[in-house]
């Protein structure tokens, strides 16, 4: 599929949107910047192809207006979405549920490892992460 033809420019307008590249420089003669010239020109008529033929959609915020000019936390707040950080305390608490429970063969030791004993309780951080999560023990 060449670049001259419209379905080798429609494959390179889907990879450069699932690929969240915003820019990109030409280099070369007359025929690339040709090329580009002619990509530059298509670009809207083959964005709303791919969205057609469902190849890409449209980011979720831009549905609602009044969410463009909200900070992310409010965005979130409005769409009852959880941050990253939020998703993954939720994931570690129910890995940690998994382990507790024995529903996971993985072992402790390659989630967990010891960092501090108080005398109330182990705190628990996991590997390669700055999160933690403390377990009380009972003496």
């Amino acid at each position: 599929m060449d670049f001259k033809e419209r379905e080798g420019r429609l494959k390179a307008a889907a990879n450069l949107i699932q690929h969240s590249i915003s820019n990109i420089v030409c280099i070369g003669g007359d025929g690339s910047l040709t090329g580009a010239n002619q990509f530059r020109s298509d670009w809207a008529s083959l964005k709303d192809e791919l969205v057609k033929k469902g190849m890409i959609q449209y980011c979720f915020s831009w549905l609602f207006s009044n969410l463009r000019k909200l900070p992310y936390e409010d965005r979130l707040s409005q769409l009852r979405l959880w941050s990253m950080e939020e998703s993954q305390n939720r994931s570690d608490l129910i890995k940690l549920y998994k382990l507790v429970k024995g529903l996971s063969a993985t072992p402790w030791s390659e989630i967990f490892h010891r960092a501090t004993k108080t005398s109330t309780s182990w705190k628990l951080v996991k590997n390669n992460c700055t999160s933690s999560l403390c377990l009380s023990t009972s003496h």
